[in-house]
């Protein structure tokens, strides 16, 4: 797996925080993940327009068990209280990732086990990883991969 330097930059961020994938299996957590976002994508349509890409951020190495689902939309929007779903919305986000990697969604585990050896001498548990899926087959999903330190 090569992991190189890359930049991760997102407009409206929208999603929400899912604690219920606690006892799912890393190997197959894209798979668990990839429907929970078209889920709420489709649940949103009424609202917004989707145009972006399926993703999550987790903190692998954390004990906090709560990850983030989200996408991005095509159209401005600005949540209120008043929304069905404990919304989480970020105008923007920028990423600028020493460990970016390109790889299946079987192979999620070496990422983690790879940044696991490389900071072994640091608190692993804010280091927060992005997770872009895409193209969903029988052989899995693909999914670029973005670390970034940060306050859990």
């Amino acid at each position: 797996m090569e992991i190189r330097s890359k930049k991760l930059s997102l407009y409206q961020l929208f999603g929400y925080k899912e604690s219920g994938l606690t006892a799912v299996p890393i190997d197959q957590l894209c798979q668990e993940v990839y429907p929970l976002c078209w889920e709420f994508i489709e649940d949103m349509l009424d609202t917004v327009y989707s145009d972006g890409p399926v993703c999550f951020k987790s903190y692998p190495f954390s004990q906090a068990g709560n990850w983030l689902i989200f996408t991005t939309f095509g159209n401005e929007i600005r949540p209120t209280s008043d929304d069905v779903y404990p919304i989480y919305f970020e105008d923007k986000l920028f990423i600028e990732s020493e460990d970016f990697a390109s790889f299946r969604s079987a192979d999620l585990q070496d990422y983690y086990d790879d940044l696991a050896a490389k900071y072994a001498d640091r608190d692993l548990s804010s280091l927060a990883v992005y997770h872009v899926l895409y193209h969903p087959s029988a052989e899995g999903i693909w999914v670029d991969a973005y670390s970034s330190w940060e306050e859990v």
